[in-house]
């Protein structure tokens, strides 16, 4: 989905594909992946004005950074 928002110009979805796409990742373990996409996402919130959204995703970012620090 990222791929077919970034080709459409759609950053809007394009920065909640990747927010959802960080949710996902962080709850199969891969906060490190999370971390990657939910950066994508912000960048995107900041284009795009969007500081409700990017609040949200600073939240879950943070999670997957504490998940981050507990892991080997």
């Amino acid at each position: 989905a990222v791929a077919i928002f970034c080709e459409t110009g759609d950053r809007c979805r394009e920065g909640s594909a990747l927010a959802g796409l960080g949710r996902a990742l962080n709850e199969a373990g891969r906060s490190r992946e999370a971390m990657t996409a939910y950066e994508g996402a912000i960048a995107i919130y900041r284009e795009t004005h969007d500081q409700h959204l990017e609040g949200i995703t600073r939240k879950n970012l943070q999670r997957a950074q504490a998940r981050a620090a507990q892991e080997p």
